[in-house]
């Protein structure tokens, strides 16, 4: 949870888009800590604000 509100505000996104970018993108996936490429997100957009 942490990583997502970190790449929220290094890369100014709205919460919908970081959780697009982190599906689609293994390097954000990697910040966060996820050892394998996962295909849908594990938490709901809402829960970042």
């Amino acid at each position: 949870m942490v990583g997502f509100l970190l790449l929220k505000h290094l890369e100014n996104l709205s919460d919908e888009s970081v959780a697009d970018c982190w599906v689609r993108d293994p390097r954000y996936q990697c910040f966060c800590g996820m050892e394998e490429f996962q295909w849908e997100l594990s938490c709901d957009p809402s829960d970042l604000v």
